[in-house]
């Protein structure tokens, strides 16, 4: 009865007074589990509270955007548990929606590691931000996430780390698988080693920007440690820098920064403005117009002629 009456709170924490589950049962996170362990085909000590982590932001209207494959997702329950299947078609449109995304995602954890203790910590760590993104995402997500795992119980990275991870996926999504899954893991050992995977995990807005770009000191501190840049990833450099000199400019200090700026950029204006004004004047000089030269065409009545007698005569002489 106790442990009825907890599941009981627990649901109306998650979901809150007014949901439409039904929470009169106190059946609905004993489904919940029951769908990720089909799903995942794992042992029954799962807990339940880690699965419902991440439920309240998974059943916010604007997080439930439709389920493209749901067809198939039944068809999938229906092969395995149909009774299961029956009890989710009982529950309203947007509860049985996350009962189908969980069980997806349970499946994707199942093809993804093949070792049911590594499923079960992973789920549990992860609750159900992990489930629902792996849902989305597919490998994008199980494949970082099981690394994380490894590593975080071999005590090479903080308690939390992998539920931390699943927490960013499912708000972030793509704008941080990408960096994940084309930067981060496969130059994993070089930036294990400089010892940056804890801060890329709980410092991921100082990492990746909203855009889904490194940001400008990340990408310094990757380069530091020996990582090549992806092209695409060089192009953002000069909009990062751009940003940074901007917030520069009009920062606390940029009006000493401009100053600075103004003075040292005047005795380049002057010395540029006077070879310009000196080329100019050169090419002026040489595309002066020419004089036009005055008509030499000889006037023969004008021309005096001498008399070989010694006299001289105009025109045509006298007879």
């Amino acid at each position: 009865m106790t442990i009825h009456l907890m599941r009981l709170l627990l649901v109306l924490l998650v979901f809150g007074p007014t949901s439409q589950v039904h929470a009169e049962t106190a059946g609905f996170l004993d489904l919940l589990g029951k769908v990720v362990r089909v799903g995942g085909k794992l042992a029954d000590d799962v807990p339940d509270g880690s699965i419902s982590r991440g439920l309240r932001r998974s059943a916010a209207p604007d997080a439930l955007s439709g389920l493209p494959d749901g067809a198939a997702i039944r068809a999938a329950l229906k092969r395995t548990d149909p009774g299961l299947l029956r009890q989710i078609e009982q529950l309203q449109p947007a509860e049985a929606e996350i009962a189908l995304r969980l069980f997806a995602g349970s499946e994707v954890l199942l093809k993804a590691s093949p070792d049911v203790l590594a499923r079960a910590r992973a789920v549990e760590k992860g609750g159900s931000d992990l489930l629902l993104a792996s849902e989305r995402y597919g490998d994008r997500v199980t494949t970082p996430a099981f690394r994380l795992l490894a590593a975080e119980d071999m005590g090479q990275l903080p308690a939390g780390s992998l539920q931390r991870f699943s927490e960013t996926v499912a708000a972030r999504g793509d704008t941080v698988l990408k960096r994940w899954n084309e930067t981060i893991l496969p130059n994993w050992k070089k930036i294990a080693a400089a010892g940056l995977l804890a801060d890329i995990i709980f410092n991921d807005g100082e990492w990746i920007s909203a855009t889904g770009e490194f940001t400008t000191s990340a990408l310094k501190k990757l380069i530091e440690v020996g990582i090549d840049i992806t092209v695409d990833t060089v192009a953002a450099i000069p909009e990062q820098i751009v940003k940074s000199v901007w917030s520069k400019l009009w920062g606390e200090n940029g009006i000493w920064v401009l100053l600075t700026l103004f003075i040292i950029g005047l005795p380049a204006s002057i010395g540029i403005s006077r070879i310009v004004i000196r080329w100019i004047t050169t090419l002026k000089s040489l595309w002066k117009p020419r004089v036009k030269s005055k008509d030499t065409t000889i006037d023969e009545t004008k021309i005096v002629k001498r008399n070989p007698l010694g006299g001289s005569s105009m025109g045509a002489g006298r007879k």
